[in-house]
């Protein structure tokens, strides 16, 4: 796992490429009539709104009702998590999806704690929102994102019996929150409690959460740290069946998840399991926001190992019951110009379309030459905290099929970049300069 981040700054996973062993071919065996896809998607494309008012109609998303049908995960990926449009977009399917469809948590690619925070935010309106920002990863800390917990606050404040959560389900930086949740439970119920207090009185955060990643990381026994952290999980997870029990060993695990992502070991399953444990204690619907690289259901075909996604896991766990959404585009300004979809990514062919911005369902029976655009395996844009347009289509996801991946895709024929709270270059310098990179499978794309 090759790392670039500061101490400084979130190091939450952000799109960085592992390529697989034997990834599939990328290119078809024949030219794709590219005419004849542009036909269908035409015919079969919903034009949609981008507008960023929160009272906007949403009558022009009724199409994603036949495509959630009783689905109990929406993942949506966007391409990347620079552009105001693939944001103000997402909002848009939140809302179709909480006040038409009954969904009842957001899920986001935040720390389990952090998020916790912005929870009870939205659920009491206490605490600023901005100052709840300011340790929070760079992706977040924009005024969409602002705008987003206010429509949350708003609409809890108007269904108190029903509120929407907010889930986080990163283990980057953990808070102490999280220890001191497992130690209370201990102490009541555990003859182990004094190991466990132990344990965590070395490894617990006593100060701000960046200063203990920085102790962490450049700790001389990494692998001690996580010893530890492992212990106490066990020692939670060998109690008997108690009130809390449940809460704690989450909390135990996301403490072990921490140690051991920064100790260079990844809990490949953490965060899916923080989706599917949220709902089987729940039985809320879910929405997740995610990276392309995370979120898609990633099977790739002649690979000697299986590289798997939370979007994988989850549709191993919900079946048809998880739907998968892309965000894609074409080109724009973001923290950099990013040039028109190279010919050899899938969502390429929708430069042909003439629609600013619209959603497309890919199941279902198609003509052979869309089959072959869709079904065989190819790439799809993905774009971290760095860019290089002469190479673009080295900025993706490979090594799968496009209708594996998604089940629809919502496309945006130009963005523009988020509206960072600090200033632009500040905001592109810790975000890009501040990231440590989960490994995303099939992925070609240049490290950063």
């Amino acid at each position: 796992m090759t790392d670039h981040s500061s101490p400084l700054d979130h190091p939450a996973p952000l799109d960085h490429p592992a390529p697989l062993d034997h990834p599939a071919p990328l290119d078809h065996p024949a030219p794709l009539d590219r005419a004849a896809v542009a036909r269908w998607v035409g015919e079969r494309a919903h034009p949609i709104s981008t507008g960023t008012s929160d009272v906007d109609p949403l009558s022009d998303l009724e199409p994603l009702r036949g495509i959630v049908g009783d689905a109990q995960v929406v993942g949506i990926g966007e391409a990347t998590r620079f552009a105001h449009e693939l944001f103000a977009v997402k909002f848009r399917l939140l809302r179709f999806l909480v006040e038409r469809m009954g969904f009842r948590a957001l899920v986001i690619e935040e720390d389990w704690t952090k998020a916790q925070q912005f929870d009870h935010h939205i659920r009491t309106g206490e605490g600023d929102v901005r100052a709840l920002l300011d340790d929070a990863w760079g992706v977040w800390r924009t005024e969409e994102f602002v705008s987003a917990l206010a429509w949350l606050r708003a609409y809890n404040r108007d269904h108190p019996g029903d509120p929407v959560r907010l889930v986080g389900i990163d283990y980057a930086r953990v808070r102490a929150d999280a220890y001191d949740a497992v130690l209370v439970h201990v102490r009541r119920h555990s003859p182990d409690s004094a190991e466990a207090e132990r344990h965590y009185a070395e490894l617990r955060p006593n100060g701000a959460v960046a200063d203990h990643v920085e102790w962490v990381r450049s700790h001389h026994d990494r692998a001690g740290l996580l010893a530890r952290a492992r212990r106490v999980h066990q020692i939670v997870s060998a109690l008997p069946a108690h009130e809390g029990q449940a809460e704690a060993e989450w909390n135990a695990r996301i403490v072990a998840g921490f140690f051991a992502y920064h100790a260079g070991e990844h809990d490949s399953t953490l965060m899916a399991d923080g989706i599917i444990r949220w709902h089987e204690v729940t039985g809320a619907r879910i929405v997740y926001w995610g990276g392309t690289g995370h979120s898609a259901v990633h099977r790739p075909q002649g690979a000697t190992r299986t590289a798997v996604t939370d979007g994988t896991y989850l549709g191993d766990h919900f079946g048809a019951e998880y739907v998968s959404v892309a965000l894609t585009f074409d080109h724009g300004s973001l923290l950099w110009e990013v040039v028109p979809a190279s010919p050899v990514l899938a969502e390429s062919v929708f430069a042909e379309i003439d629609q600013d911005a619209f959603v497309l369902d890919l199941r279902g029976p198609v003509p052979s030459e869309v089959r072959r655009w869709r079904d065989l395996p190819t790439r799809t844009r993905v774009i971290g905290p760095r860019y290089d347009a002469a190479a673009d289509a080295d900025h993706s996801l490979s090594g799968c099929a496009f209708g594996t991946w998604f089940d629809a895709v919502v496309h945006i024929r130009e963005v523009t970049a988020v509206r960072f709270i600090e200033e632009p270059a500040r905001a592109a310098q810790r975000v890009s300069g501040g990231v440590r990179g989960r490994p995303r499978p099939g992925d070609r794309g240049r490290r950063s």
